[in-house]
């Protein structure tokens, strides 16, 4: 897991005469938002998801859709951020969770691209030395984490979507 995180799409381009050229790949900010609308409905952080959405619509957000997230962090492990109750019964026990800088880096740009996601997106890379398959924690490389255990309490943190910050 060395250097950013990037999502690429390889784009043609049609010159005259039928002539057709290959850019390089690039991070493709579209693909990013749809993952990490999956990502945040998994881990309970609605609002965020339904942001994303109407984003990948390009429609603009009504009046009514809430304009904060509630996150939750453990106070033994801030990394991992957990949106509304951050409990799978299905795996019980255990918890989804989404990589923190990851996580900000996306709500970041969201914030900045309301109406449609970025053409691009680079995000974070994930900490060399973060567990990514310990019997109690599991990190996938785009950032989705599975948190068996979690120790100390939970702390609330609220992100506003509109203005990308804490």
């Amino acid at each position: 897991m060395c250097g950013n995180l990037t999502l690429a799409v390889v784009v043609v381009e049609r010159h005259g005469h039928g002539r057709e050229r290959e850019r390089e790949p690039g991070p493709n900010g579209r693909i990013a938002f749809a993952n990490y609308e999956t990502i945040f409905q998994l881990c309970g952080a609605t609002n965020a998801a339904q942001a994303i959405r109407y984003s990948l619509a390009g429609l603009a957000a009504p009046d009514d859709l809430p304009q904060v997230q509630i996150f939750m962090v453990s106070a033994a492990d801030h990394r991992f951020l957990f949106g509304g109750f951050p409990f799978a019964p299905c795996w019980s026990p255990g918890y989804f969770a989404v990589y923190r800088p990851i996580a900000e880096a996306i709500l970041k740009s969201l914030a900045n691209n309301r109406l449609a996601p970025p053409s691009s997106l680079t995000l974070p890379e994930i900490e060399p030395d973060l567990p990514t398959g310990e019997e109690q924690t599991f990190v996938h490389e785009d950032g989705l984490a599975w948190v068996n255990d979690l120790r100390g309490p939970f702390t609330l943190k609220k992100w506003d979507l509109s203005a990308g910050g804490w």
